[in-house]
Formats: C-alpha cells, structure tokens, sequence
C-alpha cells in the first residue's frame, strides 16, 4: 500500500473546520507531490509487471478535486 501525501485539506488549513488535523501536516510543493506520485505510480507497475491491469485507489487527505488542494495539472498525471 503507498500512500501520496497532499497538501491537506484547505478547509483545516485556514481555520474553519477542527473536525480533524488534515491541515496540519508538512506543506508539500506541487513539484514534491509530481515526484512523489511518480514514484509510486513506478512501483505499482512494477508490482503488478505481468499482470494485464491494475487497479489503483486513491484516497486523499481532503478533496482530490479541489484545484486549491491539488492543481489539474497533478491530478492529470496521476
């Protein structure tokens, strides 16, 4: 299991939610979450080499569609 960390969830980063501690982690550059989801992306290909396809879930810390917590362009890629 890997695991893509974010930048987390913009609502807990500016103050209006304390439901959880998402928007208190390290603070994660776009360039440093492409290299990270490379990464990964590289091992779970060679994790299922031979295999036909693979199925990928992705959890993120906050919401993977929210262009303030991660940009088009990353979630493109991944």
């Amino acid at each position: 299991m890997y695991f893509l960390n974010l930048i987390g969830c913009r609502q807990a980063i500016l103050g209006g939610c304390t439901f959880c501690d998402y928007g208190f982690g390290e603070k994660r550059s776009e360039k440093k979450v492409l290299e990270e989801a490379k990464e990964i992306l590289d091992k779970i290909e060679a994790d299922n080499e031979g295999y036909e396809s693979a199925y990928v879930n992705i959890n993120a810390i906050g919401s993977f569609i929210d262009d303030k917590e991660i940009s088009g362009k990353v979630r493109e890629y991944i």
